[in-house]
């Protein structure tokens, strides 16, 4: 009904690139409705106030998109719901005092080593379980590069050995489709297994979303890490400081983090200052036994 809409203010209101958006929305919407309800859809009367929360949970831990995407879909979700009170096709205006966070658009952050072995330096009693695994789990993301969805999914079929003998893990990304070939680093393999068990077929405990996240902020606090971070913190921290600080080329990096394009990459990747210093020692470096002949 409303893409119909949408679809007569073309060229009037609205671009015809914008409206791929709407279909997006529409699409993520019906996987949410058969994988939570087990249904193919839903009448308006059947929905409740908590859907657009639980929405955005699926939205954010299951897909793994960020927080400033999901503000753009609840506006799409709530754009539907006025139509529908408009047309007389629902009783009431649902979500329209639900309050949607619009989301950092700035570049995230990525930790540094000193946050990174903070967090590697934290002990847990006997009755910190599910605390430690979270820690464990951001851990291996941040050493491998893989987002929140991803990691709960991967098994045994995904490690590879290559002809050296090195272990790699080898899966396709949920978001896009596209394949990720991660060589695993000692600290990854060492998580591996640590949180081995015959019990499950995934490498890693399942950890809900919500209580992951949760967990992540009580680490912080913990360790002393000064500016918060959730799960796609990880990814960041492999780009820039696991892989491009060690020198490993920006469309390597591309590759394993799974992206379609290296500028989708330079927003993980950032140049730190670190870096800089050790590119413009190397060019100096490489300069100091030229000559300039006039």
């Amino acid at each position: 009904m409303l893409i119909k809409e949408k679809e007569s203010h073309i060229g009037v209101d609205i671009k015809k690139e914008s409206l791929s958006s709407y279909h997006s929305t529409r699409n993520r919407l019906q996987e949410f409705i058969q994988k939570r309800y087990r249904v193919s859809d839903l009448a308006f009367s059947q929905l409740t106030e908590s859907f657009i929360y639980e929405f955005r949970q699926y939205y954010l831990g299951v897909c793994g998109f960020q927080e400033s995407s999901f503000f753009a879909v609840a506006s799409h979700l709530k754009t539907v719901c006025r139509l529908a009170y408009r047309e007389g096709i629902a009783d009431t205006f649902l979500f329209d005092k639900a309050h949607i966070e619009r989301g950092d658009k700035k570049t995230p952050k990525a930790l540094d080593r000193e946050a990174l072995e903070k967090l590697k330096a934290l002990r847990f009693d006997d009755l910190e379980e599910e605390m430690e695994t979270a820690r464990d789990v951001f851990l291996f993301a941040c050493y491998t590069g893989a987002a929140y969805c991803d990691l709960m999914e991967l098994s045994k079929k995904h490690l590879v050995h290559d002809d050296a003998g090195s272990l790699w893990l080898k899966f396709n990304r949920q978001k896009t489709g596209v394949l990720c070939r991660v060589k695993l680093l000692p600290e990854a393999i060492q998580l591996i297994e640590k949180m081995h068990t015959d019990e499950r077929e995934t490498l890693l405990p399942f950890i809900k979303y919500p209580t992951y996240q949760s967990c992540l902020k009580a680490l912080r606090l913990r360790a002393g890490i000064a500016f918060p971070f959730t799960t796609h913190t990880a990814r960041h921290t492999f780009a820039t400081l696991i892989t491009l600080e060690q020198g490993v080329p920006i469309e390597t990096v591309s590759k394993m983090l799974g992206h379609t394009n290296v500028s989708m990459t330079e927003r993980y990747a950032k140049v730190t200052p670190q870096k800089l210093f050790e590119e413009f020692a190397r060019l100096l470096s490489f300069t100091e036994d030229l000559q300039l002949v006039i």
